[in-house]
């Protein structure tokens, strides 16, 4: 199925938002976890000794995180991925505590390495999608949100990031409001509908005299005031939302947690953005 409006960007190449000079680094400290030896394992219910392991420290750093104990979470998902390097779910369970503790390069790393260990799986590319942007980086975030939604053309969260951000970007051409159009179409949190009816009533008013030179100065000078709320992971304005695995039996533990959808503020101007 090909999303509608879909924009023609080139798939981000992995790892690509990393800085060269971090790279070699990053991978060096990976060394010793990543890459360490495998020797025959004694199989046990259907799972290796590793596997159960990691298992039994995903579920108990989920429980952590639920309470609040972030560094307890942290090192909790640390132990399952230590017991099974390949565990997506930890990957991306310990990208998202190392988000809530502001730490973007270490939360970065690790929902890359979930998407590789997850490759149908959008929500990974989605955490960082979100991570970039909380960086900055709001180009790069943008590839990644793109590749989440085509992998998922109709879940709104993901459609919703990218409708948000290209406009966020200074993006106003016929994709967008047929991606607008599409959302409106399929979405169900009640923000956003509201924030989605305002952006259309404005984009198919003939007669207004938008200024998007004015516009865009306007609202990049608002990020920079910290005066808008971004739709990333760890928002002081929501609660991280439990994902239960929908695919049946997941070896890495059955639970990925998600950073939050981005949900735009209430009482702003109609062309605030989420």
């Amino acid at each position: 199925m090909i999303p509608c409006g879909s924009v023609d960007r080139q798939a981000p190449t992995r790892l690509a938002w990393l800085p060269c000079c971090l790279l070699s680094t990053a991978l060096v400290a990976c060394l010793p976890g990543c890459f360490g030896a495998h020797s025959s394992t004694i199989q046990a219910n259907g799972l290796s000794v590793q596997a159960s392991q990691s298992r039994y420290h995903q579920q108990k750093g989920v429980k952590h995180f639920q309470r609040g104990e972030l560094d307890a979470a942290g090192n909790a998902f640390e132990q399952a991925i230590l017991a099974n390097p390949n565990n997506g779910t930890a990957h991306n369970n310990l990208g998202l505590v190392r988000y809530e503790q502001h730490r973007l390069f270490q939360a970065a790393t690790h929902f890359e390495t979930a998407s590789e260990l997850r490759p149908n799986d959008p929500r990974p590319l989605n955490s960082l999608g979100m991570t970039l942007e909380a960086g900055g980086k709001g180009l790069e975030a943008l590839d990644y949100y793109l590749l989440a939604h085509e992998m998922d053309p109709i879940h709104p969260l993901y459609l919703g990031n990218v409708v948000r951000t290209r406009i966020r970007l200074g993006e106003n051409d016929e994709s967008v409001l047929a991606q607008l159009k599409q959302l409106r179409f399929i979405e169900d949190r009640p923000e956003w509908i509201r924030w989605i009816d305002r952006q259309l009533a404005l984009e198919l008013n003939p007669y207004l005299d938008r200024g998007p030179a004015v516009e865009l100065a306007s609202n990049q000078q608002e990020s920079l005031n910290g005066n808008s709320v971004d739709s990333v992971p760890g928002n002081d304005t929501y609660d991280p939302v439990l994902i239960d695995g929908s695919e049946g039996f997941d070896p890495d533990g059955g639970v990925m947690l998600a950073p939050p959808g981005g949900m735009p503020p209430s009482g702003q101007t109609s062309r605030d953005l989420p």
